[in-house]
């Protein structure tokens, strides 16, 4: 690594049972959006849940708050018992950034206990495109070869042990910038993946292909790609 990809300290900011965490470049910025929400406007976009946006300097940022699903959203829906979910997810953002995996830079959290509950939320930069469906939908003539790029990104996160529990066809982004890998909250830092953990991500990401009815032959570019970065590691 040359350290380009390199993060400082956060800064902590503490306000009665919440805390924020925030990048000291846009320190302002970002812990005024976490604690007021200062600056935001809500951002409506699809299958993101419930995001707000804000400008924190360096671009666009956007904030996301932890809600259950399932029956239990009934009774707990921002709630989370022994589960710091944002502080969870900062940390595997910022490792998977820094050891060069394509994720948005994380810019900050916040999370507020009271006893064993927690409840939270995780700001981030806002990247430029849209989802690998939107992309694949739209029949551009570099499909192929932007799904064999997706291969090579989800590899790149599997070589640093990282395991996502949700990796599906609208959690990859094509950026202007490149490709990038969402939805980090539930993922897993493992000291190395094995095969079985490895295609057990890609075996859920053909699944989400079948589901939202997108060729399986982009899905064999990007396993291509995959098998042959494996192969020359």
């Amino acid at each position: 690594m040359d350290g380009t990809h390199s993060l400082p300290e956060f800064v902590t900011h503490r306000r009665g049972a919440k805390t924020v965490l925030a990048h000291p470049d846009y320190e302002e910025k970002v812990t005024g959006a976490l604690f007021d929400g200062a600056g935001c406007v809500s951002a409506d976009l699809a299958g993101r849940g419930g995001l707000q946006r804000f400008e924190y300097g360096g671009g666009t940022g956007l904030v996301r708050r932890y809600f259950r699903g399932g029956l239990v959203r009934h009774f707990l829906r921002e709630t989370y018992l022994f589960q710091d979910r944002a502080a969870r997810e900062l940390a595997l953002q910022r490792y998977a950034y820094e050891h060069e995996v394509p994720v948005a830079m994380p810019l900050g959290i916040i999370s507020e206990r009271r006893g064993p509950f927690f409840r939270g939320a995780i700001a981030f930069e806002e990247l430029t495109g849209g989802d690998l469906l939107a992309y694949l939908s739209a029949e551009h003539d570099d499909a192929a070869a932007i799904s064999a790029k997706c291969g090579q990104a989800i590899w790149r996160m599997h070589d640093a042990g990282i395991f996502h529990a949700d990796l599906q066809i609208r959690n990859i982004f094509v950026g202007s910038n490149g490709i990038y890998l969402l939805d980090f909250d539930k993922a897993r830092r493992l000291e190395a993946l094995d095969e079985t953990q490895r295609r057990t991500n890609l075996a859920r990401l053909r699944r989400s292909f079948l589901k939202r009815e997108a060729s399986l032959a982009f899905f064999d570019a990007l396993q291509e790609a995959y098998d042959r970065e494996s192969s020359e590691a």
